[in-house]
């Protein structure tokens, strides 16, 4: 405690910019509620994964989206949870170094980004799948339609990876706050004009299914996609739900209580993003639900 206030330490990092010591407590409740929690989300998410592979439920690209946005999650419970959690609580250190928090800030601070990003992308391509779905419900469900997903999918883990390096290493500090509002902007952007575009396709729809232009096979597929856009939305609502706040309050970085108390819970409530979307896929998803039953408590005789 000493060290860091005889050293003066002064941090501009979107997630850590006030280091009272006042407020122990409240990091110590914090911090139990996020390892508890982390564990259930990297469970979860793992007996996704597992079973979707198992069972082999990647049919269709949402399906691989999904299971893409899973290992996101297993990410976030594994790495940023764990860091986020590791920082709050070695603020209270004695021995904590301005230094040494620093580094343990900018890490968390990246694997947050990582995170973060990787899954507001994810929403952006199942957006767009949802588009495609609706828009060419038989060229849809190919096997080529699967292999450029997968090509996606490992894309956004890589472009997000290359981000948290140049911001990391190359990128001058003066710089990244601009990025990371121009990298936002685009992905909301893009994710609104894609709803747009949904959105006139479902309008155009409900037309012509009273001219009876639409084949049922046609209507048939639509009408199953039109579920699954239902299904993905409480994905994204909850997101955007979790994220705004953070993001707003980030931004503004007020002082006092709402520096060192109010936003690290909302930091809190937004990494447990990892933990609800596996209850989402779950409830949704009946298929996936018997899945997981047969796989974890069924036994053959």
């Amino acid at each position: 405690m000493a060290n860091r206030k005889e050293q003066g330490c002064s941090l501009s990092s979107f997630i850590l910019w006030e280091t009272s010591l006042q407020y122990h407590t409240n990091d110590v409740i914090l911090s139990t509620v996020n390892a508890v929690t982390a564990v259930f989300a990297l469970l979860g998410n793992l007996a996704i994964t597992w079973t979707m592979k198992k069972k082999k439920l990647m049919e269709t690209p949402c399906d691989i989206l999904t299971c893409s946005l899973t290992l996101v999650d297993c990410v976030a419970a594994s790495v940023a949870r764990p860091l986020y959690t590791a920082l709050r609580m070695y603020l209270h250190r004695d021995d904590m170094t301005c230094s040494s928090l620093w580094s343990l800030t900018k890490a968390t601070e990246f694997a947050i980004l990582f995170c973060v990003g990787c899954s507001l992308m994810h929403m952006v391509m199942i957006a767009g799948d949802r588009y495609l779905a609706l828009s060419k419900p038989v060229e849809y469900r190919t096997p080529h339609a699967n292999k450029v997903t997968r090509w996606l999918a490992c894309a956004c883990w890589v472009i997000w990876s290359m981000i948290v390096i140049l911001l990391q290493w190359i990128i001058p500090s003066r710089t990244e706050p601009f990025l990371r509002v121009a990298m936002a902007i685009a992905l909301l952007t893009s994710l609104v004009v894609f709803k747009v575009k949904t959105f006139l396709i479902i309008f155009r729809y409900n037309r012509s299914v009273i001219s009876d232009i639409n084949s049922l096979e046609v209507q048939r597929l639509i009408l199953r996609e039109r579920k699954v856009l239902v299904d993905t939305r409480f994905t994204l609502a909850i997101f955007m739900v979790l994220f705004i706040p953070t993001v707003v309050l980030s931004i503004v970085k007020p002082d006092g209580i709402y520096g060192n108390a109010v936003f690290p819970w909302s930091m809190t409530i937004t990494l447990h993003n990892s933990g609800i979307n596996p209850l989402i896929h779950v409830w949704r998803n009946r298929k996936l639900r018997k899945s997981i039953v047969e796989v974890f408590w069924y036994r053959e005789e």
